[in-house]
């Protein structure tokens, strides 16, 4: 079971960035895009296909949430 613990960072424009995990194989998991449309600043968050709840906005709780794709694909993948 992959998780994402935490991706952090600050941008003023939010709703511009696209966040993916990809494997050293090359499998390519989108966790968002196209989220909060207002929000400028600071963002800490995770992934996990178990969560519950939406995405928060703004996404600065650290928290877990469902990514936009699973992320089952990542499972028994190399992480080296």
């Amino acid at each position: 079971d992959v998780n994402v613990k935490k991706v952090q960072g600050s941008h003023q424009f939010f709703k511009d960035l696209e966040v993916r995990l990809i494997s050293p194989s090359g499998t390519n998991v989108l966790l968002f895009k196209d989220k909060c449309a207002s929000y400028n600043g600071a963002f800490n968050i995770g992934f996990d296909n178990s969560a519950t709840g939406g995405f928060p906005c703004p996404p600065s709780n650290g928290n877990a949430y469902i990514p936009a794709e699973s992320l089952d694909a990542m499972n028994g993948q190399s992480a080296a």
